[in-house]
């Protein structure tokens, strides 16, 4: 007698690649829409002291939300960039407006981020950021 499995596949194609189509109910969603961008972006920048050593090239949005992943879900660099390019939620967090499959950016991104803002600046923001009123994180 010949086995046949009853489990069908659903096929990757029904996924769709616009991240503004997502439930708007999931909690990445919810946070990516209810922090003040505009705000955060200033102090990021601010910190960076882009005058003396140029602008970075990655969005203050992508780089900050990834950090928020990184702290709420207590994760390394590496396995942050690993979360996010397998989680549509995160990356419509970070301001993407569609899914990939490759990384947001290298995670030893994070390390030139501490060094350019320093350790106490970095860790003064990231407690901040946690401390804004959003959405329950688990």
């Amino acid at each position: 007698m010949k086995y046949s499995s009853q489990i069908k596949s659903m096929p990757l194609d029904l996924f769709t690649p616009d991240l503004d189509q997502l439930p708007k109910d999931n909690r990445w969603v919810k946070l990516g829409d209810s922090l003040p961008w505009d705000k955060i972006e200033l102090i990021y920048n601010s910190k960076l002291n882009n005058g003396k050593r140029g602008a970075g090239n990655k969005p203050a949005r992508m780089i900050i939300g990834a950090l928020l992943i990184k702290h709420k879900l207590n994760l390394s660099d590496e396995e942050t960039i690993q979360a996010i390019r397998e989680n549509p939620y995160m990356q419509y967090m970070l301001g993407l407006k569609e899914f990939t499959n490759k990384p947001v950016f290298d995670s030893s991104l994070f390390v030139t981020i501490r060094k350019r803002i320093g350790s106490d600046d970095f860790n003064d923001m990231s407690e901040s950021l946690q401390a804004l009123p959003t959405v329950h994180m688990p």
